[in-house]
């Protein structure tokens, strides 16, 4: 279940509220795509720190500390929002499930982030789609596993290219183990991308993640 809420709060972040309402297993890992997929869209890059209060922000937000962080642009340095599980308090009040997650995110500073990166050098060649699917210990986040595969794939300066969350998945049977799916849309500028090449550049990237995280790629 997606849905917009409002916690009631007087002091909240202005801007809108998105609750991504799973099970137990789901939790902060499983709001992340929805943030990092609105963030694509806008060629924004953001970053999550450990959550930390100023005297000005909300004393009681519906934010589980422990296991929320603040989303900073990573071009500004200016804290954009908050992301992460919600209160018991909040799940009660809403009848959300456990492990429920959200965000709440200041739509003014993220347009204004977006307005920033307006012009980006375009690609002639055709791009290619390829999805990467790894299977990592269910204790490694998200946002762990989605830097390794930027940092690896993103930002070459001969080609243009995304990474879009797709699915988290953990099995029933095996709660030590989660997989974790990501889209790589990509273009050279130079020539015509093949397939086989894409393959190779996500296998680097796995081997990358497999060295730093135990991840496998599936």
């Amino acid at each position: 279940m997606h849905a917009r809420y409002d916690v009631g709060l007087q002091n909240s972040l202005p801007g809108r509220a998105v609750v991504v309402a799973g099970d137990a297993t789901s939790g902060y890992d499983h709001a992340r795509p929805y943030l990092a997929w609105l963030t694509k869209q806008l060629d924004v890059n953001l970053r999550h720190d450990a959550l930390v209060f100023t005297k000005t922000e909300p004393d009681t937000p519906p934010f589980e500390a422990s296991r929320s962080a603040n989303v900073i642009g990573v071009k500004s340095g200016d804290i954009l929002g908050i992301i992460g599980e919600l209160k018991h308090s909040v799940l009660r009040g809403f009848k959300l499930p456990a492990g429920t997650a959200g965000f709440e995110i200041d739509l003014s500073q993220l347009a204004k982030l977006a307005r920033q990166n307006d012009y980006q050098k375009l690609s002639k060649y055709p791009s290619v789609q390829q999805d990467i699917s790894l299977k990592l210990p269910a204790t490694t986040s998200y946002q762990e596993l989605h830097d390794i595969l930027a940092a690896e794939l993103l930002g070459k300066t001969d080609t243009l290219a995304s990474l879009t969350p797709l699915d988290i998945f953990q099995r029933s049977d095996d709660t030590q183990y989660k997989q974790l799916s990501f889209r790589l849309t990509i273009s050279h500028y130079h020539k015509t991308l093949k397939s086989e090449e894409v393959n190779s550049l996500l296998d680097a990237a796995a081997n990358v993640a497999h060295a730093k995280l135990n991840a496998e790629r599936l």
